[in-house]
């Protein structure tokens, strides 16, 4: 009995201290857990106290932002006006210089135009014209539209019309000319009398009467007649000869001033009195004579007065769409 009393109250002792331990660990564990939930609810307060000052912050930066937005519309409504003025600025100076070129193209062809008009006229010069109009051509093509269409076309006809026309032919008429003068010298003259050559020649002007009337006069007193039996011939004088060769070269030097002149008349005037007295003074028969002939013939084939193109029409018309530029 005593024994299983005692065994009882071990038992029991047992219980309570095993009772003991777990209702301490169990406060530890609660000290535990509460002391957990304390700092969890630091930890949120401070979290609360972080959101919080991040919700400020990020309404601070909303602010700035919203600012930053307004004056980046700001910015860009004033860029948008700046640009909007700039490219009326732009297209005004565009226009402008635009005008600015087309009147500067149109006073330069205006300019070369004239020019090439006096060189026609005046120095009677195809060549120079024909360079004044290509330059002309080539400055208006260079702004299409500058001069219009009737003037372009105009320009167009006229440079094709000088084109057609042979080029240096005028230097080329003075050299042949000159070289013609050249070989007078030289030329063989024919063996007949004075009389028989002013009897055949062309005298119907009363200026070269007058100069035959002079020339026999003077040659009478120049020619020496002899007689040898039932021979009888003419021996010409060096001076009767110099005047031969000056009359075949005076009317060389009139054709020259006829050409100088573009005279078409009085050059073939003169070239036909020349083959005349060429054909009546000197030796055809000899070859250098032939030569000279023909040389003669082909100055003959010249056209000194060649129909020019009159550009007085495109001037009177570039000039009245320059001033209607420069008027006001």
């Amino acid at each position: 009995m005593a024994a299983s009393s005692s065994q009882s109250s071990r038992l029991a002792g047992a219980n309570r201290a095993a009772l003991i331990i777990v209702g301490v660990l169990s406060l530890l564990g609660l000290a535990y857990a509460i002391a957990r939930v304390d700092i969890l609810r630091a930890r949120i307060v401070v979290l609360h106290t972080d959101l919080d000052r991040t919700r400020e912050d990020l309404a601070a930066v909303t602010t700035q932002l919203q600012a930053l937005q307004i004056t980046q519309t700001q910015d860009s409504a004033q860029l948008q006006q700046a640009q909007d003025t700039l490219s009326h600025l732009s297209s005004g100076l565009n226009r402008q210089i635009s005008q600015a070129t087309q009147q500067w193209t149109r006073a330069e062809v205006l300019y070369l135009t004239r020019l090439a008009q006096d060189q026609l006229q005046h120095a009677h010069d195809p060549d120079g014209a024909r360079a004044s109009l290509e330059a002309a051509l080539s400055s208006s093509l260079a702004q299409p539209g500058t001069i219009g269409d009737e003037v372009q076309q105009q320009l167009q006809a006229a440079l094709t019309t000088l084109n057609a026309l042979p080029a240096g032919q005028g230097m080329l008429i003075e050299q042949q000319l000159q070289s013609a003068e050249q070989q007078v010298a030289v030329l063989p003259l024919a063996a007949a009398s004075l009389q028989q050559n002013a009897a055949t020649t062309d005298n119907s002007d009363t200026a070269w009467q007058r100069f035959w009337t002079r020339l026999q006069q003077a040659a009478g007193q120049l020619i020496l007649v002899r007689r040898s039996g039932e021979q009888a011939s003419m021996v010409v004088s060096e001076q009767h000869a110099l005047l031969q060769r000056q009359y075949l070269s005076q009317q060389l030097l009139a054709a020259r001033l006829a050409a100088a002149r573009h005279d078409q008349q009085a050059y073939i005037q003169s070239l036909n009195v020349g083959l005349q007295w060429l054909d009546q003074a000197f030796d055809t028969a000899q070859p250098g004579t032939q030569t000279f002939r023909k040389q003669w013939l082909t100055l003959k084939t010249y056209n000194v007065a060649p129909t020019l193109p009159d550009l007085n029409n495109s001037i009177a018309v570039l000039q009245k769409s320059l001033d209607k530029e420069v008027t006001p």
